[in-house]
C-alpha cells in the first residue's frame, strides 16, 4: 500500500511540474467541432418511469400503514372477525390493490425500456474542442520533460545531489553559450563555465559522456561537441561513480 502511494504521489508532483514548468494545460487552440462517433446516454424515458415507481411505492406503503392502524385500532366487540374488518375497509382495501396493479404494470413497462439509447435520439448531441494541435505540443512537451528528467539523472553520476539535481539541472539548461561550425559536419556548443566547482565539474564530466554519444542536431544533422568555456573536452571520460540512480 505504501509503494502504490508513492507512485500517487509521484504522478501527482509530475503533474505539477509539467503544469508549472511547461504549461500541460495551456490552451493551445480554439474551435469546436460538432460529435461525430456514436455514443450512449441514460433514456430519460427509464429514469422517469423509476421516479413513477418510486412514487407509487410510496403511496403503497402509506396506505397499508392506514389499513395497519386501522387493523390495531379495531373494536373487537363490533367486528369480531376478519372478514367484518376487511368489509369495514373494502374501499382501503381496493385502492391498494389498484395501485398495485399499477406498480406491477410500471414494472412490467421498465424491463421492456432500455437503460440507454443512442444521444442524437434524444437530442443530446455535442460539440468536443479541436484537440488535433494540442495533442502533438503536449506530446512535445512530455518529450522534452522526459529528456531533462533523464538528462537531469545522468548528471547526478556526477553530482550525487539528489535533494536539489533537478533544480540545478533546469538552471543549467539556460546557461549562455556560443554555437561554432568547425567543419562541414560538426558544430561546437561552448557553454558559459557555472561559478560553482563542484557544478562545473559534474557538468563538465557529463559533457565528455555525452560527447562519447555523439549526439547530432535533429538526429541526423551535424555532429554536436558540447565544451565549457575555457576547457578541452577531446581528453578521456571520468568514469561515473557508483550512485543509487
Amino acid at each position: 500500500m505504501i509503494h502504490c502511494l508513492r507512485l500517487r504521489w509521484r504522478q501527482e508532483n509530475s503533474f505539477k511540474f509539467l503544469t508549472e514548468h511547461y504549461a500541460i494545460d495551456q490552451i493551445i487552440q480554439y474551435g469546436a467541432d460538432p460529435e461525430t462517433q456514436d455514443r450512449r446516454v441514460m433514456n430519460p424515458k427509464r429514469k422517469a418511469l423509476k421516479e413513477e415507481r418510486r412514487r407509487v411505492t410510496q403511496d403503497i406503503q402509506t396506505l397499508e400503514a392506514q389499513l395497519g392502524r386501522a387493523l390495531e385500532a379495531n373494536d373487537e366487540r363490533r367486528r369480531p372477525t376478519a372478514r367484518g374488518v376487511k368489509i369495514a375497509h373494502g374501499r382501503l382495501r381496493r385502492t391498494i390493490a389498484q395501485r398495485q396493479h399499477v406498480l406491477a404494470r410500471l414494472e412490467h413497462r421498465l424491463r421492456r425500456t432500455p437503460g440507454q439509447i443512442d444521444a442524437a435520439a434524444v437530442g443530446k448531441t455535442r460539440s468536443l474542442l479541436r484537440e488535433d494541435r494540442r495533442l502533438v505540443v503536449n506530446a512535445l512537451k512530455l518529450a522534452a520533460h522526459n529528456a531533462e528528467r533523464l538528462s537531469a539523472l545522468r548528471f547526478n553520476q556526477y553530482y550525487r545531489s539528489s535533494k536539489d539535481v533537478f533544480s540545478v539541472f533546469r538552471a543549467l539548461l539556460h546557461l549562455p553559450g556560443d554555437v561554432r561550425p568547425t567543419d562541414g559536419n560538426r558544430l561546437e556548443v561552448c557553454l558559459q563555465r557555472p561559478d560553482s566547482p563542484k557544478i562545473a565539474h559534474a557538468l563538465e564530466a557529463l559533457l565528455g559522456d555525452l560527447n562519447q554519444d555523439q549526439p547530432r542536431l535533429l538526429g541526423d544533422g551535424p555532429i554536436l561537441h558540447l565544451t565549457l568555456s575555457g576547457v578541452n573536452m577531446d581528453g578521456p571520460v571520468v568514469e561515473p561513480p557508483l550512485s543509487e540512480f
